[in-house]
């Protein structure tokens, strides 16, 4: 008899185990039924569910790459307003929830004022980073991976941050002077500006940008590699604080544009002096001594003349 109450004990030992597996089945049911729309991915943020160090970034910049040779060096034209779009394919890289919904994640930024975008919280692993561009008079001329197609894969990696550049150069060209506009002498080394009114061709919007040269000794720049599009430009004298009248450009094509910048010179207005009141201004030489002169040498002629003449003898 005493076994047989073992044998009980053990049943139902076993019933409450069936009981703790069926919780658990239900405490999964939620993330099978989830609908794989809910895109903002409720983004169950890596913070929040892997563990310290486990986190990594990816970011970049996007810019006009004057001297062709795929680095930013600092000095080249930024391009804010590009759409960057970063996913990734972690579906079957371990049990986690989150790396599977990152599966299915598409998550998107837009180039700042100084051309740079980062994608912080993400879990390490592969990625693809996508930048798009499209404008008039632009290509793309290479990214962080050496091709054309500003698309570049990469490996984050835990507690670092990957990097996915794009880099890209206009056809267009804007030319010209900054000039004393009384003297037609060049400024050197003043400092051009040409403000581009962006993708939208709308001055004053969130993708306007400024590009930037050093005009040389005679005062003369060439803004090459510039997109198509409109186009305001001014110069500054850093030696005097002076600026020059604004110039428009509008750059369709290849062909280089003219945008000749005048400034008003420094030096003080020449000033003639006015004549008194009733009276014609006086030119040329004193006309009263010359008179006396020659009145003078027209009386000894005279004198001399007569002085000289004989008078004519009598008949007998």
């Amino acid at each position: 008899e005493a076994a047989t109450t073992t044998t009980e004990a053990a049943t139902t030992t076993t019933t409450e185990a069936a009981t703790t597996t069926e919780a658990a089945t239900t405490t999964t049911e939620p993330s099978t039924t989830q609908p794989a729309t809910t895109e903002p991915v409720t983004t169950a943020e890596p913070t929040t569910t892997v563990a310290a160090g486990e986190v990594a970034s990816v970011h970049g910049i996007a810019w006009f790459d004057r001297n062709h040779d795929g680095v930013f060096n600092g000095t080249e034209w930024v391009l804010p307003g590009v759409t960057v779009n970063l996913s990734s394919a972690h579906a079957n890289q371990g049990n986690s929830l989150l790396r599977m919904a990152a599966a299915s994640t598409v998550r998107t930024a837009v180039t700042d004022a100084d051309g740079s975008y980062q994608f912080n919280q993400l879990v390490p692993g592969p990625y693809t980073v996508t930048a798009n561009a499209v404008f008039k008079g632009f290509d793309y001329t290479s990214d962080t991976d050496g091709a054309l197609d500003w698309l570049v894969a990469v490996e984050a990696i835990a507690n670092t941050s990957a990097v996915a550049d794009f880099a890209g150069l206009g056809r267009g060209e804007v030319l010209g002077q900054v000039f004393d506009s009384t003297t037609l002498d060049g400024l050197p080394f003043a400092a051009v500006t040409c403000h581009w009114s962006g993708f939208d061709d709308a001055a004053g919007t969130s993708d306007d940008v400024n590009f930037q040269v050093t005009a040389d000794a005679s005062g003369s720049f060439d803004m090459a590699g510039v997109p198509y599009g409109y186009f305001t430009c001014d110069g500054l004298d850093a030696s005097s604080g002076r600026t020059s009248a604004r110039a428009n450009a509008v750059v369709l094509s290849p062909e280089a544009v003219h945008a000749p910048l005048p400034m008003a010179s420094t030096a003080p207005p020449r000033t003639v002096a006015e004549p008194p009141p009733g009276r014609l201004p006086e030119t040329g030489t004193d006309s009263s001594t010359a008179l006396m002169y020659g009145c003078a040498l027209t009386l000894a002629g005279v004198a001399i003349v007569l002085a000289t003449r004989r008078r004519p003898r009598r008949a007998r």
